[in-house]
């Protein structure tokens, strides 16, 4: 089965008023969690020992997709999934995968009966706000709160939404909810240097999860999933989401070493050692991820950062300008772009970049002719 996150994205936001009152009395959580119950579904994983583990998912769409966390198949040989009405369903595919995300999209074959869409939120929530986790199949229905610590964006990976301990305790794949009681992500517990840490994978990078060809489970999880390399390239994205790149590097190294044709850790590599100050060592780690994955803009762009901390202007436009050929809405590769043409002093190549980003990030194009307008008041005193 195939799905549109876009398309479905659209078609939630119109369900909102089935969640959200539109001038009447808020409903209070319970009553929300109730109505989202029927798009929510308990992921059961087998391992070789047949023991039973179990976690969260929600559909994401009327075929029966379901989303859930990527980390929760590890160790398994199948898997299952059981609706609110208790149905259980055995995952016989991977329609999307997303590892740095820790997101994966399973399918059943079957389309349910009874599905319902989720409200979602366009929008990220805001440090100390509290938010909840909607599991109805929750034990006992309870819905834990918990409350945003931080929200830090990552070159190259995106937002990323951290609770304050004790967060939810250890919930995986439900849905989160605001207060307004809309979708703002998938609740994502993972352990960071030995201690855990709740997190919350927010929805645009649900929407964002790329389409693939059909894989089968069986082979996802001999191929993806039950590899020496998955474990430390996880716990090296736990520490990047805690914004540690000192601490997350060694596993990536690690991960690399026991994979060296896995272009998303040579990329982790190089985004590390950027922000540790490393630049050339950062180059290098971009390089490879380029001759692993040529198509990848992201690579070019964390490698003119680091270009452009060694002060290396001509190669860090050049970067730029194959970062945003290769992503045509690259906002933050324009930006950039723009920046470094004015280090140069080719203004009017600037003012090109700048027609550009002002169509896909008014924000930063403010930024950008703030930069400027600082440098003609700077040629003009």
């Amino acid at each position: 089965m195939r799905f549109q996150f876009f398309l479905i994205f659209s078609l939630a936001c119109l369900l909102a008023s089935s969640f959200i009152l539109n001038g009447q009395p808020q409903k209070g959580l319970p009553q929300i969690a109730a109505g989202i119950e029927p798009s929510t579904v308990v992921v059961i994983t087998y391992g070789k020992e047949g023991l039973p583990k179990k976690a969260g998912g929600f559909f994401i769409n009327s075929e029966g997709d379901v989303i859930t966390n990527r980390h929760i198949f590890a160790g398994a040989v199948r898997a299952e999934v059981k609706s609110a009405g208790g149905k259980v369903y055995t995952v016989v595919r991977i329609e999307g995968d997303d590892p740095a995300g820790n997101i994966v999209c399973i399918s059943t074959g079957i389309r349910p009966e009874g599905i319902k869409p989720l409200n979602v939120s366009g929008f990220l929530p805001v440090e100390g706000e509290r938010v909840s986790v909607a599991g109805g199949l929750l034990p006992g229905k309870t819905f834990p709160e918990g409350i945003i610590s931080a929200v830090r964006k990552i070159q190259g990976f995106g937002n990323v939404i951290q609770l304050a301990p004790p967060g939810f305790g250890g919930a995986n794949g439900w849905p989160v909810l605001n207060k307004k009681g809309e979708v703002i992500g998938m609740a994502d517990s993972l352990p960071v240097e030995g201690k855990p840490a709740d997190f919350v994978i927010p929805w645009e990078r649900i929407k964002g999860l790329s389409l693939q060809e059909d894989i089968s489970f069986a082979g996802w999880i001999s191929r993806k999933i039950n590899v020496p390399s998955e474990e430390e390239f996880l716990a090296g994205i736990a520490c990047v989401r805690t914004g540690n790149s000192r601490t997350a590097l060694p596993h990536f190294e690690k991960a690399v070493a026991e994979n060296p044709e896995y272009a998303l850790t040579h990329f982790q590599i190089g985004y590390c050692n950027y922000r540790l100050g490393r630049y050339m060592k950062a180059v290098e780690s971009f390089k490879r991820t380029i001759i692993l994955k040529p198509s990848s803009a992201e690579a070019y762009m964390g490698m003119g950062l680091a270009y452009s901390g060694l002060s290396m202007n001509k190669e860090e436009i050049e970067a730029f300008k194959k970062a945003v050929t290769l992503k045509p809405d690259y906002a933050e590769a324009y930006f950039h772009l723009g920046w470094a043409y004015l280090v140069k002093g080719e203004r009017f190549s600037a003012l090109e970049v700048h027609k550009t980003l002002e169509k896909l990030d008014p924000e930063l194009d403010k930024k950008l002719l703030e930069e400027f307008e600082k440098l003609i008041e700077h040629i003009n005193y």
